[in-house]
């Protein structure tokens, strides 16, 4: 089962769009204690099937996943998929954002799954959602920067 989430940014669809399909950018606003990186692996522009190699720091492990584009409508909605290698087999994370006209911005939201489904998820999930909010209320603040260049 997914969990979601969703915050309004002071961005137009696409200004929010592009920050967010920049991957390697995604370290910019991150939760800065998870040091993330993200690097391309593909050499083609981003679009759907462009690959990437993230490394960052979770629950004081360090951990990384293989990233692929599974989804891309520009201003609209980026997909992809994060595999990382668990204990017991590869572990899939399907991340999906919507981006949503809302008044002088836009509402963006971002659902997470998780296959194969994870039995120990009710002591994980709260620390990707705590993880993941914080990462969206660093995208409001670096977009409200980039729109009034302070």
């Amino acid at each position: 089962m997914p969990i979601r989430f969703k915050i309004e940014v002071p961005a137009s669809p696409e200004e929010a769009f592009a920050y967010v399909a920049d991957l390697p950018r995604h370290g910019d606003w991150a939760n800065p204690k998870a040091g993330l990186h993200v690097e391309p692996v593909s050499a083609e522009a981003t679009g759907v099937g462009s690959k990437y190699r993230s490394s960052q720091r979770f629950l004081g492990k360090d951990t990384g996943a293989d990233i692929t584009i599974t989804r891309l409508e520009p201003a609209r909605i980026l997909a992809f998929d994060a595999v990382h290698q668990g204990k017991k087999g590869p572990e899939t994370y399907t991340n999906v954002f919507t981006f949503t006209p809302s008044g002088a911005g836009t509402v963006v939201e971002r659902s997470i799954d998780r296959q194969p489904p994870m039995l120990a998820g009710i002591l994980v999930y709260p620390a990707i959602r705590a993880d993941a909010m914080k990462a969206l209320r660093r995208l409001k603040s670096n977009l409200e920067s980039k729109t009034t260049g302070r």
